[in-house]
């Protein structure tokens, strides 16, 4: 590291205090000298390729008064450089609004959500090939991370792999196993919890306490388990989750009733 230059790529407005601030956090983050890292605000200065020829590595870092999506002269440029770059192979490390050009450069796809803004800290889990990312696998499978956006990627570049997702998991598991996870507490009663399941087992664990709905949201991602008081809302929340489109689960759920209790029958979409 000692031995690399690093081209910064900022967006900020000439004076904002955030130019350097964002310089000093990358430099304690790499725990590298001030001098190794090259900035560019291209806000006040087009990018140019020469950049391209005189750092190792690219950085890009946030914006907070810009959006990909605005109609900025500046930006179009910036997009053809993040195709140089890839052409070129450099390795970069883009975040926030950085990520979000990347992505809309390659011929991903940013929409502005203003329904589903983040801003402070989130959990995340990493994908299955998070797990196995050479840089990325070092995280503990769930995390926390500070998010702050009004718009999202909602459709990745060709080839593009994913490395983490939101904080619930429902993933088809190994052979008839389905693997059904919950890491985000409801608000009330609601614990962790983590099943493993075979198809078609119905699916009745004791997991809340007092029964309480556990102030649950599968708007966001979060269902309860357990049975009591609110077992059909169990069995609702979890269906939905399920079935929501935002986790691309591949289990469908069927609410069934077995011995006089609310259960779920778990089946994969693709079996295998």
């Amino acid at each position: 590291m000692k031995n690399l230059s690093f081209g910064l790529l900022q967006c900020r407005n000439p004076g904002d205090s955030m130019l350097e601030h964002e310089v000093a956090c990358f430099q304690e983050a790499l725990e590298i000298a001030r001098s190794q890292i090259l900035p560019l605000n291209i806000v006040d200065a087009q990018p140019h390729t020469g950049l391209l020829d005189e750092v190792d590595v690219i950085l890009v870092g946030g914006a907070g008064d810009y959006s990909v999506l605005d109609r900025s002269e500046f930006l179009p440029p910036f997009f053809q450089l993040f195709i140089e770059i890839c052409e070129r192979g450099i390795p970069t490390f883009a975040s926030c609004f950085g990520f979000q050009a990347m992505c809309l450069a390659l011929g991903g796809e940013i929409i502005k959500d203003l329904e589903n803004t983040e801003v402070g800290t989130f959990q995340l889990c990493l994908t299955e090939a998070g797990i196995g990312d050479d840089i990325f696998g070092i995280l503990p499978e769930t995390f926390c991370a500070q998010l702050g956006h009004k718009d999202r990627a909602a459709v990745l570049p060709a080839d593009a792999i994913n490395l983490a997702t939101f904080d619930i998991q429902a993933s088809p598991g190994v052979g008839t196993v389905v693997d059904l996870a919950n890491v985000t507490p409801g608000v009330v009663g609601n614990v962790p919890v983590t099943e493993s399941i075979t198809t078609g087992f119905t699916l009745n664990p004791s997991g809340m306490s007092g029964g309480s709905e556990g102030g649950a949201d599968p708007t966001v991602g979060e269902f309860n388990l357990g049975v009591g008081v609110d077992a059909d809302t169990t069995v609702t929340n979890i269906i939905a989750t399920l079935a929501d489109a935002t986790f691309d689960s591949g289990v469908t759920g069927t609410a069934e009733t077995i011995d006089g209790f609310p259960g779920i029958s778990l089946v994969k979409d693709v079996p295998g």
